[in-house]
C-alpha cells in the first residue's frame, strides 16, 4: 500500500465512527422525556399536582395523604393510575377541572373519599364508585324564553345556590339545597371568558325562602364580579342572586355569536366529620345563548290595474315578516307613493284599513295581539304632494313583531285625476327604522334603513308595487231574459238591456250605442216588436239588418258625468236551433273623437233559464233509488 492509500483510508474510518456517534445521538433526543413513573402526592408534589403547572403527570399516583389534583382538562387528559398508599384513613382526594381517563384503587374501607367537580371521568369501576361523594353545585340559568340576546338589552342570569349534584352521573339529585352547611363562599363569575363583550349592570341576592336580602361583599374589577363575605347557608337553605348584564355594541358581538356564562365558586363544609376549606364547587354553567338582532323583511301587494274613471280605489298591503331572531319594536314603515308627470296616487290621503301581527303563515292571529288600534298602538302620518309619503309607527307591545311573525297592513288609496292611460305608477315601501328593545331600554339599539327603488326580487327591508292605470270613461253592461218567463227555446223571445253610465268627471260626446244580432250566429236572432227604445223612447234609434244603432248625442247632446243610458229591445230566437245552442250577443258603445269603444256580452244556451243551472242525468227520491 502507498502512503496515498494510507492516506486515503484513515479518514474514512474516521467519518464512519463520527456518523455513528451523531445517529446514535440522534435516536437518544427522538425518545420523549418521560414524567416520573411513580409519585406521592404528598411527598413528592406537596399535596397539590397541577396539570397547569406540570402537564405531564407520573404515570402512577400515590395517594398519601389529603390530595388536590386539578387542570388536566379533555386537551390533556389525566391518565394516570391512582392509588391509596398504606393503611392511611380519612384522606380526601379533591378532583377540580379534570378529565381523569385512568384507574383508580377501590378504599373505601379506610374512610378515604373523592371530591370530583368540574371534570368528568368514564373509567372507575362500579364498585369504586362509592368513593365518590355528593358535591355541592351551583344552579345557573339563562333568562326564561328563547336562549337568545339583543345588544344593548339587559338580561339576568340567576343563580341558586347550592344544588347538590352526583359526579358519576352528571345529575342534580336535591335541588332544594344541601345536608350540610356552607361556610366562607367566595363566587367569581369572569364575563370577559363568555365568548361575547359582556358588562355587568347590576346585582341582587336573597334567601329563596324568604326573599330577604342577603348580606355580602362585591367588586366588579375589569368584568372579574366577586360575590363574598356572605353568611353560613344552612342545610336545606339557598340563596339567589340575579345577575343582570348587558351586551356590548361592538363589531365583535356579531349576531349569530354564541356565548355562555361560568359562576366558580368554593367554600367550607364538614366531610365524614373533618372540615373542610376551602373546597372547589361544581360550577354553574348556562347553556349557549346567541346573539340576536331583529331582521325585517318587507313585501308589497296591490292590484295589477286602477281604473280612473270609475274613481276605484286600490287595497294594498304591506308584509313586515322578522326572519331574525330577537323582537322587532317600534317599527316604522314608510310607503312613497307615486306622484308625476303621468300620474299617481297622491291627492288622496290613504286609509289604514287593517294592522294586526299574525303568525308566520299570515293567517293565524298571534296571542295577545289583536287588531291594532290607530292613535294607540301604532301612529299614522301622510304628507301630500309632492312628499308623498305615508309613515306608520308601531307604538305599543302588541304591534311588536317576533321571530318569524308578520305584521300586515292593509290601507286604499286612489288614483290622481291626471293619470294618464297606461301609465305605469310604482310606490316603494320599507320598514325604515325598528329597534332590538322596548323604549324603556335607553341603551337599546336601533336599525335604520333608507328606501331606494324597492328592490324587487330581493327579500329585505323594502319592496315596490307596480300599478298600471286604466281610464274608463264609460262603463257598458247588458242584461238578457226570457219573455214569459221559462227557458230560452226556439221560436221563443228574449228581452236585452243594454246599460252605459259615464263613469268619469268630464262630459262625453258623441256618444253612439250599436248592436249586431249577428254577432249570436247568422240568422240565430231577429228583431221583433216592440220597438226598440232608448231611455224609455225610439227617438235616435235605427235598426238596419241585424244592427240596432242608438245616438244618443244626436239626440240628447254630450252624455254628462254620472248619467246613463238604457237601450231596449226584443228578439227572437229562430226555430230549429238544437237544444244546448249558446247565443251570445254583443253591445259596443262609442264616445269622443278620436273614437274610444266598450262593450259587453251576454249569453243563454237554448233550453237554459237566464241565472238557473241545469241537471243532466237521473234524479231519484227516496233513497231506495226507485222512485
Amino acid at each position: 500500500m502507498t502512503s496515498s492509500d494510507t492516506n486515503n483510508a484513515r479518514p474514512r474510518g474516521s467519518w464512519i465512527k463520527i456518523l455513528l456517534f451523531a445517529f446514535g445521538l440522534l435516536l437518544l433526543s427522538a425518545v420523549p422525556a418521560r414524567a416520573q413513573s411513580v409519585g406521592g402526592c404528598v411527598a413528592n408534589f406537596g399535596g397539590v399536582i397541577d396539570g397547569f403547572v406540570n402537564p405531564v403527570p407520573p404515570s402512577q399516583i400515590n395517594i398519601d395523604g389529603n390530595c388536590t389534583i386539578r387542570n388536566f382538562p379533555a386537551s390533556n387528559p389525566l391518565t394516570s393510575n391512582i392509588s391509596f398508599t398504606g393503611t392511611g384513613r380519612g384522606w380526601l382526594v379533591i378532583f377540580d377541572n379534570v378529565d381523569f381517563i385512568g384507574n383508580i384503587s377501590c378504599d373505601k374501607s379506610h374512610g378515604n373519599f373523592i371530591w370530583f367537580v368540574n371534570g368528568s371521568t368514564t373509567t372507575v369501576r362500579p364498585n369504586c364508585q362509592n368513593l365518590f361523594i355528593p358535591v355541592e353545585k351551583i344552579d345557573k340559568q339563562n333568562p326564561p324564553g328563547p336562549p337568545v340576546a339583543s345588544i344593548g338589552v339587559p338580561f339576568t342570569y340567576k343563580l341558586t345556590i347550592p344544588v347538590l349534584f352526583d359526579p358519576l352521573s352528571g345529575i342534580v339529585i336535591n335541588n332544594q339545597g344541601s345536608p350540610n352547611d356552607l361556610h366562607s363562599i367566595t363566587i367569581t363569575d369572569d364575563l370577559n371568558a363568555t365568548g361575547a363583550s359582556l358588562s355587568y349592570v347590576s346585582h341582587t341576592a336573597f334567601w329563596k325562602a324568604s326573599g330577604t336580602p342577603v348580606p355580602h361583599s362585591f367588586t366588579n374589577v375589569g368584568g372579574l364580579l366577586t360575590f363574598s363575605n356572605f353568611p353560613i347557608i344552612p342545610a336545606g337553605q339557598q340563596i339567589i342572586i340575579n345577575i343582570t348584564v348587558v351586551l356590548n355594541n361592538v363589531p365583535a358581538n356579531a349576531p349569530g355569536t354564541q356565548f355562555f356564562n361560568t359562576a366558580k365558586w368554593q367554600f367550607g363544609r364538614l366531610i365524614n366529620g373533618i372540615f373542610y376549606v376551602p373546597l372547589p364547587g361544581e360550577n354553574g354553567i348556562t347553556p349557549p345563548m346567541t346573539i340576536a338582532a331583529p331582521v325585517l323583511v318587507v313585501t308589497k301587494s296591490g292590484p295589477a290595474t286602477m281604473n280612473l274613471g270609475l274613481g276605484q280605489w286600490g287595497n294594498f298591503g304591506i308584509d313586515v315578516q322578522n326572519t331574525g331572531l330577537s323582537d322587532a319594536w317600534n317599527t316604522s314603515l314608510r310607503d312613497l307613493l307615486p306622484h308625476g308627470a303621468t300620474g299617481g296616487m297622491c291627492s288622496t290621503t290613504p286609509q289604514v284599513l287593517s294592522a294586526q301581527v299574525f303568525q308566520a303563515d299570515g293567517v293565524t292571529p298571534v296571542a295577545g295581539k289583536g287588531p291594532l288600534v290607530p292613535g294607540t298602538d301604532f301612529s299614522i302620518s301622510y304628507l301630500g304632494a309632492p312628499t308623498c309619503k305615508l309613515t306608520l309607527t308601531m307604538l305599543t307591545a302588541a304591534a311588536t313583531i317576533s321571530p318569524n311573525q308578520r305584521l300586515i297592513i292593509t290601507y286604499r288609496t286612489q288614483l290622481d285625476a291626471n293619470s294618464q292611460n297606461g301609465a305605469q305608477l310604482t310606490n316603494v315601501a320599507g320598514a325604515v327604522q325598528w329597534f332590538n328593545g322596548d323604549s324603556s331600554v335607553s341603551t337599546r339599539v336601533a336599525f335604520t334603513r333608507t328606501l331606494t327603488d324597492g328592490t324587487p326580487g330581493v327579500l329585505d327591508f323594502q319592496d315596490a308595487h307596480t300599478v298600471t292605470v286604466v281610464v274608463i270613461t264609460l262603463a257598458i253592461t247588458k242584461q238578457v231574459s226570457v219573455v214569459g218567463g221559462g227557458a230560452a227555446m226556439p221560436g221563443g223571445q228574449l228581452d236585452y238591456l243594454v246599460h252605459v253610465t259615464n263613469v268619469s268627471t268630464n262630459p262625453t260626446t258623441s256618444v253612439v250605442i250599436t248592436d249586431d244580432l249577428s254577432t249570436a250566429g247568422a240568422g240565430r236572432l231577429t228583431f221583433v216588436n216592440p220597438p226598440a227604445t232608448m231611455n224609455g223612447s225610439t227617438a235616435g234609434i235605427s235598426i238596419v239588418g241585424s244592427v240596432l244603432t242608438a245616438d244618443y248625442s244626436a239626440v240628447y247632446g254630450p252624455l254628462l258625468p254620472g248619467q246613463s243610458i238604457d237601450v231596449r229591445f226584443r228578439a227572437q230566437i229562430a226555430s230549429g236551433l238544437p237544444a244546448g245552442t249558446t247565443l251570445t250577443n254583443t253591445a259596443v258603445v262609442t264616445w269622443n273623437n278620436p273614437p274610444q269603444t266598450a262593450s259587453a256580452s251576454v249569453s243563454i244556451d237554448i233550453g237554459g233559464v237566464p241565472g238557473a243551472g241545469s241537471l243532466n242525468g237521473t234524479a231519484w227520491l227516496d233513497a231506495n233509488f226507485n222512485k
